[in-house]
């Protein structure tokens, strides 16, 4: 009974292995999980043709990332998810900088947001930081 069960579904079986496999692991796709705030979160990907571009969403337990169609290149994703964790460090760092200045009364000319990448397990410019000058002091 089972073995009739499994050669009648062996082309879907067959079929979803393929699948699975053809992912790479750095791939962002429903079900893989991204780093936000010390945090890994569940990704949701979600096709939305009113999109023109890829569009992305963070509710406190997941991601959800709207693309506009199925062929939307890995890249473009990755883009936006970087121009979201720019935004973020920006929206949440810049508010304690000027918490921090005023309690310290130290003036500081701006905020300059880089890149960080992992290397291995050594981190070369990778997530977002903020390089406050003030005057001569670097905090």
């Amino acid at each position: 009974m089972a073995d009739k069960l499994i050669l009648k579904k062996a082309k879907w079986i067959l079929d979803k292995i393929h699948l699975v496999g053809a992912v790479k692991a750095e791939d962002i796709v429903t079900g893989s999980r991204l780093p936000y705030l010390g945090r890994s979160y569940y990704v949701q990907v979600v096709v939305n043709k009113q999109n023109s571009a890829v569009k992305i969403e963070f509710n406190h337990s997941k991601f959800k990332i709207s693309i506009p169609d199925r062929t939307t290149p890995q890249s473009d994703i990755k883009k936006a998810l970087e121009q979201f964790y720019r935004e973020k460090a920006i929206e949440k760092i810049t508010p304690r900088v000027q918490k921090w200045a005023e309690r310290t009364q130290l003036s500081y000319k701006g905020l300059k947001f880089q890149k960080w990448e992992k290397v291995g397990k050594l981190y070369r410019q990778q997530y977002y930081h903020s390089e406050l000058r003030c005057g001569k002091v670097i905090l």
